[in-house]
This record gives C-alpha cells, structure tokens and sequence, in this order.
C-alpha cells in the first residue's frame, strides 16, 4: 500500500498512498537542501500554475462533457436507466465523506461553515457530487475539484481532498452498499407491514414448492 516495485508506478492512480509517501518524502530533501533546494521549489510552484490553468479550461468543458455522456446514456438505455436510479441516488457514505470534505477544508482555510449558503451548498454539492460523478471512472476527482470550484477553496487544497477521498473511500462503499439494504428493510416493513419478513419467506417457499 505504501510502496511500489518501480518508480514509474508511482504514477498511477493505484498507488496514491505510496505516491503521497514518496511527495513527503522529497519535500523532505528538499528542505534538507537549503539553497540548492530553491530551484526545485520555484520549478515547482511554476508547474502548478500550469496545472491550475489545465484544470480551470478541463473544469469549463467539463458541464459539456457531462451532458453528452448522460445525453447518450439516455438514448442508448432509455427506460432503463431508472431501474437503478434508486440505488444510485442513495449513497449516504459518499454523501458523508463530501460533507467531511468541505467542512475540513472550510476550517483549515478559515471560513465559516455554518452559514446558511454554505450549508445549503454542501448538501447539493454533497449530492451532485456523490450521485452524478459515481458513473465516472476516477470520477472521484472530479468531485474534488467540483467542490473546490463551487465553495473557492485553494487549488492547494486538491491533494488534501485526495488524501482524505483515498483513506475514506472504503469506509463510504460500505455504508453506500449497507444503507440500501437498510433502507430497503425500511421500506419494505412501511409498505408490507410488521412480519414482512415472515411474509416474503412464506411466499417464496410457496413459489419454490408449485415450480418443483
């Protein structure tokens, strides 16, 4: 989890954790450096505004591409698509996990989160974010940096939304995956009543016996 096999691994989004070692690491060095170190932080403070800027032009073609993916999803699958639309609109972890995100950050970077718009903000955005970007691939971040845009955090803020989205992101799957059967036990006891359990399993050894 903390360590690849090669270098080149470092890269790729499969190795996140190992990645952010390595990035400690050599801020490490290069603060050790002293003056020799500065070129390497002025090469770098460059390269992330060039980053920022690809992110600003991706972040203005992104609604565009949005709409053309849920625009040929629709066409293709049409009336399906709302089969599992209950499903997808309830995940509750990932909800959870943005809101943790924009009040962290909100802290970190002095600004009060307890205002109306930003509650009211964080709710949509929470579920926009957890909704819509879940059918993305690494549609995580582009969550992060949705949130960023929205509330006008830092760019500097996108590794910590990183860090935080790595380490919770198996804890929010399993609430996602809990709470619908949850709620579908819910559901299914407002609707059927008290004993729909006992009920369901009566009806399906019925089913089982008349097809044997």
């Amino acid at each position: 989890m903390f360590t690849v096999g090669d270098f080149p691994k470092l890269f790729s989004k499969a190795n996140l954790m190992a990645l952010i070692v390595f990035t400690v690491i050599f801020s490490i060095a290069v603060i050790m450096a002293g003056e020799k170190g500065k070129p390497i932080v002025k090469a770098m403070d460059n390269l992330t505004a060039v980053v920022v800027n690809v992110i600003n032009i991706v972040m203005k073609l992104a609604p565009l591409g949005l709409g053309c993916y849920f625009a040929i999803l629709i066409g293709k699958y049409g009336n399906q698509v709302i089969g599992p639309l209950g499903a997808n609109l309830h995940k509750d972890g990932a909800c959870i996990i943005q809101i943790l995100k924009i009040s962290l950050l909100c802290t970190a970077f002095g600004i009060n989160y307890a205002t109306p718009r930003n509650l009211i903000m964080s709710i949509v955005v929470a579920v926009i974010a957890s909704v819509v970007m879940g059918g993305i691939p690494a549609g995580g971040y582009v969550a992060e940096i949705f949130i960023v845009s929205v509330f006008g955090f830092p760019t500097v803020s996108i590794p910590i939304m990183v860090l935080i989205g790595t380490i919770t992101d198996a804890p929010a799957t399993a609430i996602n995956v809990t709470g619908d059967t949850g709620l579908a036990m819910i559901i299914a006891r407002v609707v059927h009543g008290k004993g729909w359990l006992k009920k369901a399993e009566t009806e399906k050894a019925a089913v089982v016996e008349e097809a044997a």
